[in-house]
């Protein structure tokens, strides 16, 4: 029987209603650190890669296995660009370098135990996504696997990864869903076919899984959404929307220090540098900083460029986004220590020197003691020397005694006086000279004789 056109408009404008009245109950979440939101106030249209019969599939049979897939394209995920993902049998998928082996790895097959995403790491404390992490298997009767596929055209694709038949462990029924990547926008959208279990099942509706996605540290640093922990939450024909940043705000801002590497706060939010943070224009966030713990390196905060001197400054997102820098002051531990404490001293323990200036350090004997020569940063005998502090230093100062070792008392130590040490030590001359003075002449007062003709120095 054929539908009378103005009842199929009016049902074409009650679908229309319903969803517009969806739209306004919808669930919203975020944005995240990463300026991330996430909305089920979206449209629900799963496509099956695994009805086509064509496309591509792993981890059929598999238990707590992954499975490296190459991206069709450049998937940029919280301000970084991917072209690998590892597709995990227990429902989620991290985003992997080309070098990475953590895929299939035992450190990854550790991951059917969910946890919750604002306060625990993920495996491997990887980027992921999640759009129903829990333990899952392919390997009984009626399974089926994780099918792939790309739709569309550049630079509009889309990349499907689904969750065909995957079954909850314990659980006699499976579950259908699947992520969707999506070109450009670098929007996820997260589909759900089949979730609904019966009201009985625990896990039914996600009630035992986890949902959302995550950065790397996105416990720490507020770069993690979760939309569900342990809470029956999701419906079949349901979905839920991720809108990365770049759809939503233009602008783009680097957050770095000099000397590099010294962590920041970004609204509330620590992170590691250099980061990258997408902001609205016109929007306002506070930066702050603080420097790290003082140990043989002393750095203190010198100013924020653009920003002014305070280590806390509130600042507003520009069109086309900057660089704000933390620049900090390094000084550097100058140690210095004595062969023997009780023979001389040296000047400049414990002082901190502005980077890349010298200090001079000058050694001190105690009498009857002389200076000898310096080791670790500094060498040789020259006293006092200069030393650069582009780094920590160490400068031991090698302190010693004089001998008369000139035999024949000459200005000088002639091989006449190392024949008349050996003589005496022999007992063939009377034994003279205790050029040590432990009481005997003996083979080591050779020794101080035949150094002081070589070294040119009377020392031991």
């Amino acid at each position: 029987m054929r539908t009378p056109m103005k009842h199929l408009a009016g049902r074409r404008l009650v679908s229309a209603f319903l969803f517009a009245a969806g739209l306004l109950c919808a669930t919203n979440k975020g944005p995240d650190a990463g300026n991330y939101t996430a909305t089920d106030g979206t449209v629900y249209s799963f496509i099956d890669p695994a009805g086509g019969g064509s496309a591509p599939s792993v981890l059929a049979g598999t238990d707590d296995g992954g499975a490296l897939l190459t991206l069709p394209f450049s998937f940029q995920f919280y301000g970084q660009s991917y072209t690998m993902l590892c597709v995990s049998s227990n429902g989620l998928a991290y985003f992997v370098s080309g070098t990475s082996t953590f895929c299939g790895s035992a450190a990854q097959t550790v991951d059917f135990a969910p946890t919750d995403l604002s306060s625990t790491v993920v495996p491997g404390d990887l980027p992921a996504i999640a759009p129903f992490w829990m333990d899952l298997t392919f390997a009984p009767a009626g399974a089926g696997a994780v099918y792939y596929q790309t739709k569309g055209t550049a630079p509009n694709r889309q990349f499907i990864i689904e969750w065909y038949n995957a079954f909850p462990a314990g659980v006699g029924s499976p579950v259908t869903f699947e992520a969707i990547l999506n070109e450009g926008t670098n929007n996820v959208l997260f589909q759900y076919n089949t979730v609904n279990l019966g009201n009985s099942n625990s896990v039914s509706n996600g009630g035992k899984a986890t949902i959302g996605m995550r950065n790397s540290g996105g416990n720490a640093n507020g770069q993690e959404i979760e939309w569900s922990y342990d809470s029956a939450v999701l419906s079949n024909s349901y979905a839920i929307l991720f809108t990365a940043p770049s759809a939503t705000a233009t602008s783009v801002n680097t957050i770095t220090t000099s000397p590099s590497g010294i962590s920041v706060t970004v609204d509330g939010n620590a992170m590691s540098t250099p980061a990258v943070v997408f902001w609205l224009p016109n929007s306002s966030h506070t930066l702050s900083v603080t420097a790290p713990p003082k140990t043989n390196v002393s750095t203190t905060f010198s100013s924020w460029t653009p920003g002014g001197a305070n280590a806390q400054i509130n600042v507003t997102a520009q069109a086309t986004g900057i660089t704000y820098t933390a620049s900090f002051n390094t000084s550097y531990e100058l140690t210095t220590a004595a062969s023997n404490s009780s023979e001389g001293s040296v000047s400049g323990n414990g002082q901190f020197v502005t980077a890349n200036n010298s200090i001079t350090v000058t050694a001190t004997p105690t009498a009857p003691y002389v200076f000898k020569h310096f080791t670790g940063d500094l060498t040789g005998s020259t006293n006092p020397q200069s030393l650069l502090m582009n780094g920590p230093k160490n400068v031991t100062a090698v302190f010693g005694v004089a001998y008369a070792c000139s035999v024949s008392n000459g200005s000088t130590t002639t091989i006449n006086d190392v024949q008349a040490m050996i003589n005496q030590a022999l007992g063939k001359a009377s034994a003279a000279n205790d050029v040590d003075g432990d009481g005997v002449v003996n083979i080591a007062d050779v020794q101080i004789v035949i150094n002081a003709l070589l070294l040119g120095a009377c020392l031991v």
